[in-house]
């Protein structure tokens, strides 16, 4: 991966993490009935947020390495 990439990819785990809801977060993981680990995050913060960082993005190679 790019460090462009790379750096999108950091901004968004941040910016989600920041919103993430550790008693919504054990809820998810219980209804998926996995190890994963869940931010707590609803689905329209998170759309939200990677559309915000990836408009941010002006080279369309980057923003198809980060997916």
């Amino acid at each position: 991966m790019t460090s462009a990439a790379d750096d999108l990819v950091q901004t968004i785990c941040a910016a989600l993490a920041a919103h993430g809801d550790a008693s919504r977060a054990e809820v998810q993981q219980r209804y998926m009935k996995s190890a994963m680990p869940f931010l707590g995050v609803p689905v329209p913060v998170v759309r939200a947020t990677t559309r915000h960082a990836a408009g941010a993005v002006t080279d369309a190679a980057v923003l198809r390495e980060s997916a």
